[in-house]
């Protein structure tokens, strides 16, 4: 344990939140509430293992709602793929932890699960569910930024795509923590959340 503890501490936590939210009546997610408190709030609450948190965020958004150092997309209206790129011009560690302002049930323990996993070898360390790939939650290598600036430059804004092109380790967390990878996306959603929770 010491030693995730201590690869965690070499680590950036980088949480998106710039996208359109368009399914959300284009609401910005972070600011939902569960129980009086924000969902960005929630999830930087359980990333405090991590001693560096910035928040990726789009031109529209005020940076004085965030506690923690935050960065504009650097290239304007290009996805996930345009924050994961800017956060990489802006950090000082050689490591990103990446995830979503969208998924409030993620824990500490998903995290350090994640983290066992690591090995120097890999550029990006990925989590699946049921086979599905979750791009946006995982491990990345800052050496890969000249490979996400060249799909940028080729208009290749899929995150998918990415991984294919670097050396990427697939972990498969759908036995125990696939709960936690609940996306919340549209207000039908949020509701329902609210109401199981």
């Amino acid at each position: 344990m010491s030693s995730i503890k201590n690869m965690i501490k070499q680590s950036t936590a980088v949480i998106l939140v710039g996208g359109k939210s368009s399914r959300m009546g284009y609401k910005d997610k972070y600011s939902l509430k569960f129980k009086n408190q924000r969902f960005i709030d929630c999830i930087t609450e359980k990333l405090d293992c991590f001693e560096n948190i910035i928040i990726s965020v789009n031109q529209n958004q005020d940076l004085d709602n965030f506690k923690y150092k935050s960065f504009v997309d650097e290239i304007k209206e290009i996805g996930p793929i345009g924050g994961i790129y800017t956060a990489m011009n802006n950090i000082e560690n050689d490591i990103l932890f990446i995830c979503t302002c969208d998924m409030p049930n993620i824990s500490k323990e998903l995290v350090y699960e994640l983290y066992s996993n690591f090995d120097y070898k890999y550029d990006c360390i990925i989590a699946t569910i049921n086979g599905k790939i979750q791009p946006l939650f995982g491990i990345y290598q800052k050496r890969i930024k000249d490979k996400v600036k060249e799909n940028i430059d080729e208009s290749n804004y899929k995150i998918k795509n990415l991984l294919d092109k670097v050396n990427t380790k697939y972990i498969d967390f759908s036995e125990i923590y696939s709960s936690q990878f609940l996306n919340i996306n549209t207000i039908e959603e949020y509701k329902n959340y609210c109401k199981i929770k």
